[in-house]
C-alpha cells in the first residue's frame, strides 16, 4: 500500500502534519509575518510554501522539515504531529455527539481568545470582543476585575473566569457523555491550560509579553505558547475522532 504524501512514518506508527498547531506556533500579525519570512530562510523554501503549511494546503514533504521546524520553534516534533487514527471510532449517539462538539466549540473558541490577547498578556480586554461561548456563562463579580465602566475585563481575571466557565461545562455535560473517551480528552484541555496559568510558588502571572513570540535565550517558548500548542493539538486529534464519529452515525 502507498501511503498518503500528507502523512509521516514513525516507529512503525502514522503520523499527520498539525496545520493548526503550526499557526499558533507562528503567530500573526506583523509578528508572524516576520516569523514566516525567518522560517522560510531557516529553512531555504518559499514563503508561499510556509502559507500553505499553515493553512492546510499542503504539509512538509517529509518528517526532516518537520523536525527542522522544531528545531526553528524550539518545540518537540511530537507536539506538530497528530498520530492518525485507526480502527472503529467510538459509537456515541446524536445526542452525545452534539454535547460533545459543544464543548470542543468553547475550548477552540477560548484558543482563539488566547491567540487574539497575545496569551492574556493585554492588563485587559474589550468584553464584545470576547465570543460568546464564554462569555455567556462567565460570572463577574465587582471586585476590581472590571475596568473602565464595566467595559473592559482584567486578563488575568478573563483567563480564570473563561476556563472555569470551560469547567462548569463539562461538568453539565458529564450526564450525556461522562463515560466516553472523547469526553475525558476535552476534560484534559482544561488540565493543560490551567496548569501553566500562575506560578506554582509565588503566584505570578507566568506569560511574559517579551517572549511571547521569541524563545528564551535558553531555547524554550513562553508557557501560555506551550499549553497553547498542547491544547490545539489535542483539539485536532478530537476532531478528527468527532468528525469518523459523525460518518459513522450516518452509516
Amino acid at each position: 500500500m502507498v501511503m498518503r504524501k500528507d502523512l509521516y512514518a514513525i516507529d512503525g506508527k502514522i503520523y499527520r502534519f498539525s496545520s493548526a498547531v503550526f499557526d499558533s506556533l507562528i503567530g500573526s500579525g506583523a509578528k508572524g509575518a516576520e516569523r514566516m519570512r525567518s522560517l522560510a530562510d531557516y529553512m531555504h523554501v518559499s514563503l508561499s510554501s510556509i502559507k500553505d503549511w499553515r493553512r492546510g494546503a499542503h504539509v512538509p514533504s517529509d518528517i526532516e522539515k518537520v523536525e527542522d521546524i522544531a528545531r526553528w520553534g524550539h518545540v518537540d516534533l511530537d507536539s506538530l504531529l497528530v498520530k492518525e487514527r485507526n480502527g472503529m471510532s467510538e459509537k456515541l449517539s446524536e445526542k452525545q455527539l452534539n454535547v460533545l462538539c459543544g464543548l470542543w466549540n468553547q475550548a477552540y473558541d477560548f484558543l482563539e481568545l488566547c491567540e487574539y490577547t497575545d496569551r492574556f498578556v493585554w492588563e485587559s480586554v474589550d468584553l464584545c470582543r470576547i465570543p460568546s461561548s464564554l462569555l455567556h456563562d462567565v460570572q463577574i463579580t465587582p471586585d476590581g476585575a472590571i475596568v473602565e465602566a464595566g467595559w473592559e475585563i482584567k486578563s488575568d481575571e478573563l483567563h480564570l473566569l473563561t476556563m472555569e466557565a470551560y469547567n462548569r461545562a463539562c461538568r453539565r455535560a458529564y450526564p450525556y457523555v461522562g463515560e466516553t473517551e472523547l469526553y475525558n480528552k476535552l476534560l484534559d484541555f482544561y488540565g493543560i491550560i490551567n496548569e501553566v496559568g500562575y506560578g506554582e510558588e509565588d503566584g505570578d502571572w507566568l506569560p511574559d509579553p517579551d517572549m511571547i513570540f521569541e524563545p528564551h535565550e535558553d531555547g524554550y517558548v513562553a508557557p501560555m505558547v506551550k499549553a497553547e500548542l498542547k491544547g490545539k493539538k489535542l483539539l485536532d486529534e478530537v476532531s478528527d475522532e468527532l468528525v469518523a464519529a459523525r460518518e459513522t452515525l450516518k452509516g
